[in-house]
């Protein structure tokens, strides 16, 4: 073949997959007939392998760009395929961010090395997360704690946590002191919300099989733990106060202790205790009052106050002292019992009636003094002597009732039966 024929077949061949002829090449260039100046005012629009800078927008496997403030556009097709940028240097595996390659298309920031992951703002770290998963905020470096926060300072000057209603008003405060304060609402622990009800503030609940509800305030061995009620003058008007150095609990009201419980279980009330139970009042006021049982009717017999004295050892099961007021007779006459146990029953020995008439508890029955133990003078005005309600006295077996009262010279004895008076002789000596 000539060498014509040849360049000819070159120019009008077929054109393959590459672009083998010069009419391809021509036909690509659009025919320029200026090709040496079009491809140099191309060649200065491309990124050389050196670097550079981007004038326009760029779209990495995109169709179309984005625009606005949209930079870079980067587009991976097909189901479960990931669009993600990698960013890596020679001491890193990598660190990527984009959509996860699967069909749910969340957004991932992965760091595919065991490195900790920094986050700044004007120069200064603000978050870091460890390696390990743990979460650092504010140049905390607790690296064995899941989540750590530090303040800039030492004091309630900054809010180290706060969660904001709807409205911008402080739910919740952590501050960077360690002071918790919720200002509004209320706390459940182990209850719902819906469950606080009736004014609870706190609610600390546990109801499971054998559940406890423990709130303990662990102090120093030397010092105080404290339990307050305030109000919006005081924070302190009431409460509960322990001293761990000498094992002693006050109760507080209106801002003084009004009951104290020391260490060997001694109980005061207005004052310290050196016996089981100590009353003590240094005003006009009563020091004790006792008020039992209900309203009762004029005249009701009714015990409305007691205090019980009794032994807790099991062979004197049942002994024990009653002191009790009642009712006798109206609505404001009181009177007195003192009560005492025979073989385990409960008997009144002693009645003061409210007229203040002191009665023995059953007629006939008690003695007053004995042949061992007596009285060392009786003073009366009148002696009245019964014998009524009895078998008769030990001489003639009969019964009577006379009275002794006094003259300015002698003695008068009363049958009060018979009416009869008579007159004691008496010998002076």
């Amino acid at each position: 073949m000539s060498r014509s024929n040849q360049i000819a077949g070159l120019i009008t061949a077929t054109p393959t997959a590459t672009l083998d002829t010069i009419n391809e090449i021509n036909t690509s260039l659009n025919n320029d007939a200026n090709l040496s100046t079009t491809l140099t005012n191309n060649i200065t629009t491309k990124m050389p392998l050196a670097g550079g800078l981007f004038t326009g927008n760029v779209g990495i496997g995109a169709s179309s760009l984005t625009g606005g403030n949209v930079g870079l556009d980067v587009h991976k097709t097909g189901s479960g395929v990931g669009s993600q940028i990698r960013l890596k240097n020679q001491h890193n595996a990598g660190f990527y961010i984009g959509q996860a390659g699967d069909t749910t298309g969340e957004v991932i920031i992965w760091n595919d090395a065991n490195t900790d992951m920094q986050f700044r703002t004007n120069g200064d770290e603000r978050l870091r997360i460890r390696a390990n998963g743990n979460v650092d905020i504010g140049g905390a470096s607790h690296a064995a704690r899941k989540f750590s926060i530090k303040g800039s300072a030492n004091d309630n000057s900054e809010n180290t946590i706060e969660v904001l209603n709807s409205d911008s008003t402080t739910t919740f405060k952590l501050l960077s002191n360690g002071i918790l304060e919720i200002p509004a609402g209320n706390v459940g622990i182990g209850a719902s919300p819906t469950s606080i009800t009736n004014h609870k503030v706190l609610e600390l609940k546990n109801t499971a099989s054998n559940g406890r509800a423990t709130l303990a305030l662990t102090a120093n061995n030397s010092e105080y733990s404290n339990l307050y009620m305030g109000d919006s003058d005081v924070i302190d008007r009431g409460g509960i106060q322990y001293y761990h150095g000498t094992d002693v609990m006050d109760f507080y009201v209106a801002g003084s202790s009004r009951l104290n419980i020391n260490s060997s279980g001694n109980v005061g009330i207005g004052g310290t205790p050196s016996q089981r139970l100590e009353v003590k009042n240094t005003g006009s006021a009563y020091t004790c009052v006792v008020q039992t049982g209900a309203n009762g009717v004029a005249g009701e017999d009714r015990e409305f106050g007691a205090f019980h004295i009794k032994n807790n050892h099991s062979s004197a099961s049942g002994a024990k002292v009653v002191i009790e007021g009642f009712r006798d007779g109206g609505n404001t006459d009181a009177g007195m019992r003192l009560n005492t146990t025979a073989s385990g029953s409960e008997v009144v020995r002693v009645t003061i009636k409210g007229n203040g008439h002191v009665l023995p508890g059953a007629n006939n029955a008690q003695d007053l003094g004995s042949s061992s133990l007596r009285w060392a003078n009786i003073y009366s005005y009148d002696l009245h002597l019964s014998n009524e309600g009895s078998d008769g006295n030990s001489v003639d077996g009969t019964i009577g009732d006379w009275t002794i009262q006094e003259g300015s010279e002698d003695l008068f004895l009363i049958n009060n039966k018979s009416g009869k008076k008579y007159k004691f002789k008496i010998e002076e000596v």
